[in-house]
This record gives structure tokens, sequence and C-alpha cells, in this order.
């Protein structure tokens, strides 16, 4: 069964600048979007300029037809002088590094006009107008000396510039009704401006590494480790997804998943190379649907044990029936093993009787279980898929040879692999190839990975709560992978702890 997976999107709007890093990505804008205001909200600056995509207005065709285009450039005359119209257009902050170009297209929409030109300058991050880096004539006293004004021209002008500044673009016009039309704008240096502050230039800072570990203090959540500079968070900061058991497995059991479900949230320590140095994982018991004292642990795949410094684990676990080697992995094991608790019942606080935990209203044992907090540091940084390492699994009732793991996932060293293929488990004749299934490929353990799993109560089937089930797991996950989310026709939610 495939592993769920969501692939996020994201839009950096603002963020600290680092001098050690520029023209990662041109400042770049086309107008194809065809609206002023997603152009102001990137933080260009419009005065008496519009985005328009009039035919006549456009240097493009087609779906790339909208430019800048500005008002009538026609001036006026007043008591004898002759006062010129202007447009301008303003480029977001950008930090420049010297090297590149900024090249754009530009016209007028007719050639009528005595006067017209177009101007660049910088503005500096002060506010103060800067040197002039453009200049273009299209009519001086009726005169094209350039051609014909509403031919398309293409600028590339040298950056030789170094910091933060934005570009200004001038119109001047006097006499006729021609407008300027710009469009194709690509600046190299790296965006600088932040939105969520009015646009506000975003000045780069010098590099200082506290600890040494080549990650900028402004940019490093350790400044004072060098072990170590940015964290992850899965599936989110402060959010817990969830993993769930049928623990009669080989047997079908009730199907209800509840006799064992824990919410986990991980955050992973990284250094500046982006390696994993250490994880803390954190787990919460939410149910316990079953009799057994079943344990819990995970298997970290790929990683040997001696690539494990240590492991500590609070509230610790007592070892009665596992044997934990000194750095804090499971003995006898060929990829490093971890067992969080032997028996839930040592981490649970009830507020009422019962056989159960929280898995029957009035009479489930309902109560709250500690955080058991585990925090794995490794003997040197590790380059693994973030969250493909986490293989979690039950203990059956205190039976170490007894494991049950998620489809995709496991045995370990130390499970009976007899038991495979025997009552209802299929692993050798499903059609997709997964341990821990029966022929429909429906699992004995689940992983929802975005958000904590909302259990059915006790006895309920899983198939009669949460409708899409059943098709995602004969689809092999291709099907309703967001089975488990609260959308309509998805769920029954009286069946629901």
């Amino acid at each position: 069964m495939k592993k769920l997976t969501i692939l996020f999107s994201a839009i950096l709007l603002a963020g600290s600048v680092n001098v050690m890093a520029t023209n990662v990505n041109p400042v770049t804008e086309n107008f194809n979007h065809g609206n002023e205001c997603i152009s102001r909200l990137n933080c260009w600056k419009f005065w008496c300029v519009d985005v328009k995509s009039w035919c006549s207005y456009s240097i493009n065709t087609g779906s790339e037809r909208p430019a800048a285009v500005t008002s009538k450039l026609r001036g006026i005359r007043w008591c004898g002088k002759a006062y010129y119209s202007k447009a301008k257009l303003y480029s977001p902050w950008t930090n420049f590094n010297g090297t590149g170009n900024v090249s754009f297209k530009h016209k007028l929409d007719d050639n009528s006009g005595r006067y017209n030109k177009l101007k660049a300058y910088l503005i500096d991050a002060q506010g103060n107008h800067g040197p002039k880096i453009f200049e273009y004539v299209y009519n001086h006293n009726y005169n094209s000396p350039n051609g014909n004004p509403t031919t398309v021209q293409t600028e590339s002008i040298p950056v030789t510039w170094t910091g933060v500044y934005r570009i200004k673009w001038v119109w001047l016009g006097y006499g006729g009704d021609s407008r300027g039309v710009m469009d194709d704008i690509v600046i190299d240096g790296d965006y600088s401006a932040n939105p969520c502050k009015r646009c506000k230039p975003i000045i780069p800072q010098a590099c200082v590494d506290t600890d040494g570990d080549g990650c900028c203090d402004d940019e490093d959540d350790y400044p004072n480790d060098p072990t170590k500079c940015n964290t992850e968070f899965i599936p989110g900061e402060d959010t817990y997804n969830t993993v769930a058991y049928e623990d009669l497995w080989p047997g079908a059991g009730d199907y209800d998943f509840n006799d064992k479900v824990i919410d986990r949230y991980s955050v992973y320590g990284k250094n500046a190379n982006n390696e994993i140095t250490d994880v803390e994982y954190k787990f919460v018991l939410k149910a316990a649907g079953a009799g057994f004292h079943n344990g819990f642990g995970f298997a970290l795949n790929g990683i040997a044990p001696s690539d494990v410094a240590s492991v500590t684990i609070s509230p610790a676990n007592p070892e009665n029936y596992t044997v934990i080697s000194s750095n804090g992995v499971e003995a006898g094991q060929t990829e490093a093993v971890i067992i969080v608790w032997e028996d839930w019942n040592d981490i649970v606080t009830r507020t009422k009787n019962g056989l159960y935990f929280n898995t029957k209203y009035g009479n489930g044992g309902e109560g709250y279980s500690d955080t058991v907090v585990v925090n794995v540091v490794f003997s040197t940084p590790q380059t693994f898929t973030i969250d493909e390492e986490f293989d979690p699994f039950l203990i059956k009732n205190g039976l170490r040879d007894s494991e049950i793991h998620l489809p995709w996932k496991g045995p370990t060293d130390l499970a009976d692999l007899t038991k495979f293929n025997t009552s209802s488990d299929a692993s050798a004749l499903n059609a997709f190839g997964n341990n821990y299934v029966d022929i429909n490929n429906k699992p004995w353990a689940i992983y929802t990975p975005l958000e904590s799993f909302e259990y059915p109560q006790e006895s309920k089937d899983i198939n009669t709560v949460y409708f899409k089930f059943a098709l995602w797991a004969s689809s092999n996950g291709v099907s309703f992978p967001d089975w488990y989310i609260d959308m309509p026709g998805y769920r029954d939610a009286s069946r629901i702890y």
C-alpha cells in the first residue's frame, strides 16, 4: 500500500536576505495575469500606469497580451510654457550584486506627440533618487530619432551597482495622444521587498555566525550550537499525525482501528548542509480499545544501530522483555530500533475505570496519556528522506516477536515471520506485494500523515465509519488518499469516538 503523500506549494512573500546569496531568481513581471492588483501585491508601484490588454497597447499576442500602459502623454501648455505629462512604474526592492542585466520591452501605442521619452533611475533603500541608468527618445519636436515609436524595442541594461534598490521608469510626453507601453521585465537580483510591511525594503545584513557552523545567526534556529542550523517539523509545528492499529493480526479482529491509536509529532534538527543531526519524537496514546498489554516501538529504516549516538526516553520505558543496548537502541537488530513503551498501561492515567481506554463512552476507561518524548542523536549527520525513516509498529501483548507494521514497512529482525500468510493475513497473495494486508489489501495498521486521526468507537468497523477507506485500500492508496479527512460523504460522524 502506498504511503499517503501530500504535496505542498508555498509562496515566499518576505524573509531575511543574506548578502552571501544573490541572483538566485530574477525579479520578473510580464503582466500576463492582466490584473494590476496582483502586481501591487508583489510590490510593483504604479503612477498614471495601468495593466491593460487592448490590442493597440500590446507588445505580445494571445495570453501574453497584457502590458503596463501609461495614461495619455499629452502634457499641457500654460502661460506660454509646456508642461510634460509624466507616468511612473516602480519595480519592487531588489538586492543587486553588480552582475546581470535589467531587460524589458517598450514602445508607444502611436507615433503622435511632439516630445516623448522614457527614462529609468535607481532609487536607494532610503528613498533617495539615484543616477539615471537609461534614456530613450521616441519623439523630439515631431521627429523620431530612433525610428517608428510604435516598434517594439528590447533593452538590456548591464547591472553595475550593488545593494538594495528599486528601478523607477518615467515616461515624459507633450502633444498628441501617445501612451507608453512596457512588458517582459526581467531584473537580475534578489527580491528584497516585504509585502507584509507596506513593501518596505529588506536590508541585507552581513553574515554573523556565532557558532561557526556556516549558518548565519539570523537563519540559524540554534545560533549557539555548532552541530545544528535549522529545524523541520513533521507534520507541522506543534501538529500531530497518527498511527492506528488492529491488534489481532494475523486474525481479522473487529476492524475498528482503535486497539492502539497513537499521535506522533517530530522535530528534525539539521546542520548547515541540510543533514539530520538529531530527532525529537513525541507520542501520545489516544486510545487502547483492547485487553492486550501492547507495546510500541519504531525502526529507523536504513539507519544502522551504530549510526545512533544516544537515545533518551522520558518517561523511561521499563525493560521487562526487550533488551536495550548502551546507546539506547534495541539489541539484535541490523537497523536501529527504539522501544518507546512495553505496555501502554504504564503511560496512562485513568479518570474512569474500564477494560479499554478512551473507546467507549461511559465505560471505556477514560483518561489521559503521558507525552512520551524520544530524543535520538546521530553519531554522524544523516541524509535520509524525512518521514521515510519512521517505521512504527505495535508489539502484541508483550510477545516481542509479534509485530504489526504498516503495509509498506517492517518487519524487524526480531519478528516471527511464520505468522505471515496465516489466518486472514495474505502478505504473499495480495496484488501489490505488501506485508500485513489481507487478500483485499486491507491493512492492520494505518497512518494519517497530515493530521490527527478521529478513530471509530469500540467495535465500529472502520468501513462503516469512513466510507472511502475500502476503496483507498483496494486501490493501494491511489483512490481517495484523503479518506480520513472530514469532507461531505466521507464519514459517519456519529460512529466516531
